[in-house]
């Protein structure tokens, strides 16, 4: 016979069933819950420091599982001088395009290109900015998108991917030091700055040259300043702070649902399995 202080079946059936989610969310993240989900792998701009140390800076393009397993690192640049990575963009063909910053005595500056890996064979094409340095990449619908990272404002630039000539390009107000960019449909994301801002603003993409970059009055507080975006499977966010990618699910992106370590990464590009 039971006394008072004893628990029948179906009390303890209960506790379990009140307690259980609790002690689950006390628990630590395991590896497998913090990853980014669904399948696909992100290429990241990383820099990264090669030769004896202290060594040279470079840009490292470097594809990612959305578990976190590293799959391959390229160095493309030339490493004979500091090149700091910037813009992040796969094409349809799969093709790499990227961007690179590069120091004048103390200070940095835009090399004057934008670069491509085609089959494996390096391709630039000049910066429309001059040396304006491009400090965000992005591929949609059949062209590329870069935008500058130094001056103020930025440019947007719509460019065509065979020739290298701009189609369409607009001015981000109150923008400079621009290293996110993610455009989809008739729109596209951009905090318009550095690593400090934390506001992602949806512009209207544009169709002629020299315009005024219009919004569409949406704008999305971010939980912390990003590097680098991309969209995944057209309504997810992708971000890199630095340290990690984050998977900063639908809009309004305000919470990381799961991340990946992936050390000192700027802009990033979204590729499906």
């Amino acid at each position: 016979m039971l006394n008072h202080g004893q628990a029948t079946p179906a009390r303890i059936l209960r506790r379990a069933a009140i307690l259980g989610p609790l002690l689950l969310a006390l628990l630590p993240v395991t590896p497998a819950q913090a990853e980014i989900k669904g399948g696909g792998f992100v290429w990241v701009n990383r820099l990264t420091f090669v030769g004896t140390p202290p060594g040279t800076e470079a840009v490292t393009l470097s594809k990612y599982e959305f578990t976190g397993a590293h799959v391959t690192s390229l160095h493309p640049g030339d490493l004979t001088i500091a090149e700091f990575g910037r813009g992040m963009a796969v094409d349809g063909e799969g093709d790499l395009w990227y961007s690179a910053l590069i120091k004048s005595g103390t200070a940095l500056v835009g090399d004057g290109r934008i670069h491509t890996l085609i089959g494996g064979l390096h391709v630039t094409f000049a910066d429309p900015g001059g040396f304006a340095g491009i400090g965000a990449l992005d591929f949609a619908d059949g062209s590329i998108w870069a935008i500058s990272y130094f001056g103020s404002p930025n440019y947007l630039y719509r460019i065509d991917p065979t020739t290298g000539a701009v189609e369409a390009s607009c001015s981000v107000p109150g923008s400079t030091l621009t290293d996110t960019l993610a455009v989809r449909g008739t729109t596209f994301l951009t905090d318009g700055g550095g690593v400090s801002s934390t506001t992602l603003t949806a512009y209207e993409i544009p169709t002629t040259e020299g315009a005024t970059c219009a919004t569409t009055g949406e704008s999305f507080t971010l939980p912390f300043g990003v590097r680098g975006i991309d969209h995944v499977h057209g309504s997810r966010l992708l971000a890199s702070d630095g340290s990690s990618v984050h998977d900063l699910s639908r809009r309004p992106y305000t919470a990381s649902v799961g991340s990946i370590p992936v050390p000192e990464g700027w802009d990033i590009s979204v590729v499906f399995k």
